[in-house]
């Protein structure tokens, strides 16, 4: 969504959040690892630097299994840590999970049916003024105000004399990408493209995301040594054949997966001295082209910010040469620099073929045959999915 060789966007579509990918480091191939929890195993992943199982949810299970891992907000010691999110807590048992599991300080949500009116963790009580919503029927919190919220937080934090670890949780634009504020005017119709309703809704919510990372750059003026690192959690569910048309070319089955799977991330971390700029500059400039996913920015913030952890983090750090894999947890597809591997079909046809192998280069310049990083990746995942399932992670320590 963020090229211009395709018939439909230009410079101007997405302007605000292309200024800052020019001012940010950008995994420019960056892929999502999630199962059938979405969001959540996201948050896994990007919290522990594991993979989820994909065949059930970590954060549900968390009620009846004790897990420990040393999830991110454990590490920075010294810091207040809080994560917000605009929807209601029991929201995939997020409140628990935060609190306890991933021992945030608190998890601010909101829950306009609560009747518990002395609860300063609901939006509803601690930022009554800050409110506002999309549409009325939307039962969220527009993302807008969340960040109001996130900024007050810093704020409030910093007045205290401590730092901060924020983790503001978007909810819009998501599938089926409703409560659109500028669903009155579309920028595009079927007259115009051609492609289904849920698909116009999600190239049209461009609006509304560039809103939102205009109100961004109010944060990144007002807030002083602060990084901000962005990850999307899971793809949009486009159907092949909009897809195909959005992007003006047609896509084998393979090349579809990878797009449905691939997403975004990028660091921001803002010179603080620059005050004309619309959008600080930013320090930490680049692209990453090779393979990267959620499981990486665990390591990569560990070794960004030099917090430590004795128990073992996977993963490689997202500024470095290193290659890796990236794990499709749903349907135990692989991606690396090289090719897509199709598991299901290779593990049944025990050799790479052109039916479960899509190669990204000539299969001559290829180092390490698609059946080899098969059958490694596959007792990697067999041994994480049954390290979490004993919840042994707490054991695995580097001492």
């Amino acid at each position: 969504m963020l090229e211009t060789d395709n018939p439909y966007f230009d410079d101007a579509y997405f302007s605000n959040l292309k200024t800052l990918l020019n001012e940010s480091y950008v995994l420019d191939n960056f892929y999502t690892n999630v199962g059938i929890g979405n969001s959540s195993d996201a948050e896994f992943s990007v919290m522990t630097g594991l993979y989820p199982r994909g065949d059930t949810t970590i954060y549900w299970n968390y009620n009846e299994v004790p897990y420990v891992f040393d999830a991110l907000p454990k590490l920075f010691n010294g810091y207040e840590k809080v994560s917000l999110h605009s929807d209601v807590p029991i929201f995939y048992n997020r409140q628990n999970v935060h609190e306890n599991m991933f021992e945030f300080d608190e998890y601010i949500y909101y829950d306009a049916e609560d009747n518990n009116h002395s609860s300063n963790k609901n939006a509803v009580n601690r930022y009554p003024n800050h409110l506002i919503k999309t549409d009325e029927k939307s039962p969220w919190i527009s993302d807008l105000s969340l960040m109001d919220w996130t900024m007050m937080e810093a704020e409030r934090i910093s007045n205290l004399g401590k730092n901060y670890f924020l983790f503001p949780i978007m909810i819009q634009p998501h599938t089926p990408y409703l409560y659109d504020p500028y669903i009155d005017t579309p920028l595009f119709t079927q007259d115009t493209l051609n492609i289904d309703q849920t698909a116009l809704k999600f190239i049209n919510y461009e609006r509304y995301t560039n809103d939102f990372y205009e109100k961004f750059f109010e944060v990144a003026k007002t807030l002083k040594d602060t990084v901000y690192i962005f990850y999307a959690d899971h793809g949009s569910g486009i159907a092949k054949r909009d897809l195909e048309v959005i992007l003006g070319r047609s896509l084998t089955p393979l090349e579809y997966r990878t797009e449905m799977l691939k997403t975004t991330a990028f660091i921001y971390a803002p010179d603080d001295t620059d005050t004309t700029s619309v959008l600080p500059k930013g320090l930490i400039k680049g692209r990453q082209p090779l393979v990267r996913s959620q499981v990486d920015l665990y390591r990569t913030i560990v070794e960004l910010f030099g917090v430590t952890t004795n128990q073992y983090y996977y993963g490689v750090n997202a500024l470095s040469n290193e290659r890796t894999f990236s794990i499709d947890t749903r349907t135990f597809d692989i991606i690396t620099d090289d090719y897509y591997l199709l598991s299901k079909h290779l593990a049944t046809d025990n050799e790479a073929t052109p039916d479960n192998v899509f190669y990204y280069k000539n299969p001559s310049e290829v180092s390490i045959d698609p059946y080899v990083v098969y059958e490694y990746v596959i007792v990697f995942k067999k041994r994480m999915d049954q390290m979490i399932t004993k919840n042994a992670q707490q054991y695995l320590t580097i001492d």
